[in-house]
């Protein structure tokens, strides 16, 4: 389901305009992105959690790459409202409708994700289906994002006598 259906959907099952529902959702994914950044993880319940990993330096094909942090997706049962929390705080809007679009955003996730479709979060990332996989691809600012203190490292060339 495209981004632009989904908007739709909500707004016809809420009343609200479709600019404010997509003003709401932009501020959900925003307010998500905060969490990760303050916490390292944040749940959707119905769709699973986002976690914010540390990769370690490593050796790839002569080079020594530095440290990173990325953003990996898992599917897996929440139990919490992390989510509803963050939509309404943001979008601050009542709890009902919190908890209504926030239920239809998830159904839109899940017809996209059965029907292999691309579902983006605008300012996260995008799921996308790579052949058989539906896997989840943060977006570059993201990831700028959360290796601010780490990007003036650069991949060093190592030679093979000065591997350890």
């Amino acid at each position: 389901m495209k981004h632009n259906a989904c908007i739709e959907l909500i707004s016809a099952e809420t009343g609200l305009e479709a600019d404010a529902v997509a003003r709401a959702l932009g501020l959900f994914v925003r307010g998500l992105v905060e969490e990760l950044l303050l916490l390292g993880q944040v749940c959707i319940r119905g769709i699973g959690c986002f976690e914010l990993r540390s990769v370690p330096s490593r050796h790839d094909n002569g080079q020594l790459i530095p440290p990173a942090r990325e953003v990996v997706f898992t599917s897996r049962s929440v139990q919490g409202n992390d989510a509803l929390r963050v939509f309404r705080s943001k979008a601050m809007l009542d709890m009902s409708t919190s908890r209504k679009i926030l239920r239809l955003y998830v159904s839109c996730f899940r017809r996209s994700a059965k029907a292999g479709d691309e579902f983006r979060l605008e300012g996260l990332g995008v799921f996308r289906n790579e052949g058989v996989r539906y896997t989840f691809v943060p977006d570059r600012s993201v990831h700028d994002l959360f290796n601010t203190g780490l990007g003036i490292l650069i991949p060093l060339e190592i030679s093979s006598g000065n591997k350890r």
